[in-house]
């Protein structure tokens, strides 16, 4: 009756290690991603059955996932959903070149696919992602740094590529982050931007597969933030600087480098600063303005004195003539008053009598050829005929008095220009250093991904960490919108874009931008015509692939069996061993 037993034990476990292995069958296989409420066993199955511009969602970390492709005209965002999706199964490639499945994303021409919140990882791929689509990074990581393996991390050969958000990409030691390449066969080009406030690591490459046929800027790579340790690598025959000296292809605006930036690489108004072993390229400072070279005649102005009038005619009549001497030479440097004598014309600056013209010039460095404010007339008032030598300088002033008077009055005018151009000059150097802020939009827990659903009577709300009072703009997809269809409230940026508004969107993603007076925010609004957002699940109810109740209920179960196995075992022992006896022992 023992061995009985033994086999009944026997027989309960190994219930119970089928039953273990079926939960862990049941983990293996629960599903990856989802679209809405129906879930996929795979992400190429979802991908595959998304409509345009539909949000795949990851449900789970996977570490054995498969390759995946975006095919031609396909729309789609993967919402890693904090997740991490490693590589490690069937590669992908080109469909008719099986030597090409290297990769683990493979984006066909005109393909569109934005990868955000999460990780995409591999240690067997050659490429972890080759584009020939349209391509946006968005608060991912791309991680290719586990291993020599992959020697690209993103490839790029066609189409727009985009990088914002806190996108980092990781290569291994001598592999490429990126590339930004030109082929024959992609007359378009590529045209990569990274806005990203996170990290590069690895060679950043540029360049083609036949240098000897690159049009001017097919492809380009403009750079306006991140930090990027590692090196640049320019094919200069494919990529070749221009004849003003910059590179067309290549524009870095800002960043932060562990390698030195050619002066043909930076935008227009950037400069490069070593600081602490790194490079650092930002707008550059003005320049100060240089000081004015003093006039002429000493008086300290920058433009040359202005001019009097033209030499008026002498009288016909009267015994002297040009009783006129030179007429008030103020603002305009007007003649002064014609003689009386005869029938005198208009007196000009240069008269034939003896005594000379006295101009006092009081002009100021901003003034181009006036003279001062203050100028005199030789004579206001000249008498008639013989006399008019005798009497031409009475009312004049001293030539003497009158050089010294203009030489203080043009240093006092230079001197308050000075001090006003140095504080403005020292105003506009400040101004400058706190120009361009890059502000970020604070994540709401209830819609972390900025979706909104077509139809929807919902507000669509985003908070930017930018100060309230320095708000200027609304931008969405580089349009102007109309303060009619937002509303802006303090907290810091709190904006507020109505359903009407939100409906004549089309469903995709699109970029949403706040202009302030300082500096910027960017981040990305999903439009949808299907429920994306996360749902709220009951804590209680384990979501798919949690096997921790599972396995909970199965040791109970298994647990009651053994029970329930060695009771009846015990109570048939008894009952055997009660038939044994002799019947006057039984009880």
């Amino acid at each position: 009756m023992k061995s009985r037993a033994s086999a009944l034990l026997s027989l309960v476990l190994s219930l119970m290690m089928v039953i273990q292995f079926t939960a862990v069958i049941h983990a293996d296989t629960s599903s990856v991603a989802k679209i809405g409420d129906t879930e996929y066993e795979t992400l190429q199955a979802a991908i595959d059955a998304a409509q345009a511009g539909e949000t795949v969602t990851i449900l789970r970390d996977v570490t054995d996932a498969d390759g995946a492709v975006v095919e031609s005209g396909k729309s789609v965002v993967i919402d890693l959903n904090g997740c991490t999706y490693n590589i490690s199964g069937e590669l992908v490639g080109e469909a008719d070149d099986e030597s090409s499945r290297t990769c683990g994303f493979y984006l066909q021409p005109s393909s569109t696919l934005t990868i955000m919140n999460g990780t995409v990882s591999s240690s067997s791929a050659a490429m972890l992602v080759q584009n020939f689509g349209n391509l946006t990074l968005q608060d991912v990581t791309l991680d290719g740094s586990s291993s020599g393996v992959v020697q690209y991390v993103l490839s790029n050969n066609s189409g727009v590529v985009e990088m914002i958000g806190g996108t980092n990409i990781y290569a291994a030691s001598g592999c490429v982050a990126f590339d930004v390449c030109w082929a024959p066969a992609y007359p378009g080009g590529t045209q990569v931007t990274v806005n990203t406030y996170g990290t590069i690591s690895g060679i950043v490459q540029l360049d083609g597969w036949d240098e000897n046929t690159a049009p001017p800027s097919a492809s380009t790579l403009t750079i306006n933030s991140g930090t990027f340790n590692g090196s640049l690598a320019v094919d200069e025959s494919v990529f070749p600087n221009g004849e003003d000296g910059k590179n067309p292809c290549l524009t870095i605006a800002a960043g932060t480098f562990s390698y030195e930036i050619p002066e043909a690489y930076l935008a227009e108004n950037s400069a490069v600063t070593a600081s602490g072993g790194s490079y650092v390229v930002a707008e550059a400072a003005p320049e100060e303005p240089e000081d004015p070279e003093p006039g002429d005649d000493g008086s300290g102005g920058t433009q040359e004195p202005g001019n009097t009038g033209e030499t008026g005619s002498t009288g016909e009549t009267g015994d002297t003539g040009n009783t006129g001497e030179t007429g008030t030479t103020g603002e305009t440097g007007s003649t002064g008053d014609t003689g009386n004598t005869g029938e005198t014309g208009t007196a000009g600056d240069t008269g034939s009598t003896d005594q000379p013209t006295i101009t006092v010039e009081t002009e100021t460095t901003g003034d181009s050829g006036q003279t001062g404010n203050t100028g005199s007339s030789t004579n206001e008032q000249p008498s008639t005929g013989n006399d008019t030598a005798n009497n031409s300088s009475s009312t004049g002033t001293d030539p003497a008095d009158t050089t010294q008077a203009s030489s203080q009055v043009t240093e006092q005018t230079n001197a308050s220009n000075s001090t006003s151009s140095t504080e403005s000059v020292q105003t506009t150097v400040e101004d400058a250093a706190s120009l361009f802020k890059t502000y970020s939009i604070i994540k709401d827990d209830d819609n972390p991904y900025h979706v909104w659903v077509k139809g929807s009577d919902e507000n669509l709300v985003m908070r930017s960490d930018a100060p309230y009072e320095k708000f200027e703009d609304l931008y969405i997809d580089g349009d102007l919108v109309d303060s009619s269809k937002y509303k802006v409230e303090k907290g810091s940026t709190i904006i507020t874009l109505k359903p009407e508004y939100l409906e004549t969107l089309s469903v995709a993603d699109h970029e949403f931008y706040i202009k302030s007076t300082d500096g910027e925010t960017v981040d990305t609004i999903i439009i949808t015509a299907v429920e994306d957002k996360k749902e709220k699940k009951d804590p209680n109810i384990p979501e798919t692939g949690d096997t921790e109740d599972f396995l909970l209920w199965s040791s109970i179960l298994m647990a009651s069996l053994i029970a329930m196995f060695i009771l009846s075992s015990i109570h048939e022992n008894r009952k055997v061993e009660y038939e044994d006896e002799p019947k006057h022992m039984r009880k």
